[in-house]
């Protein structure tokens, strides 16, 4: 079972890459030390923190299917 710093890093790297660390922090608006604090298991994420990461999800996901749409017209319709 994932436990939730394990969920950290695999939103992180699925949503930003390699460089996660630093741009969960920008769009947390939080110090990255905070994030490597976590990954580090040292600290638990902050009350709340997942329901801010499942938002940036949505947006991401719903963004993403945006641009898929649009692609289609460019010859990439399925």
């Amino acid at each position: 079972m994932t436990d939730k710093h394990d969920m950290i890093e695999r939103i992180g790297t699925a949503l930003w890459g390699d460089t996660w660390q630093s741009q969960m922090a920008r769009a947390l608006e939080i110090d990255s030390s905070t994030v490597r604090r976590w990954v580090a298991r040292k600290t638990d994420p902050r009350p709340g923190v997942f329901v801010d990461l499942i938002r940036i999800m949505q947006e991401r996901a719903a963004a993403l299917d945006d641009l898929a749409e649009e692609t289609k017209r460019y010859g990439g319709g399925l």
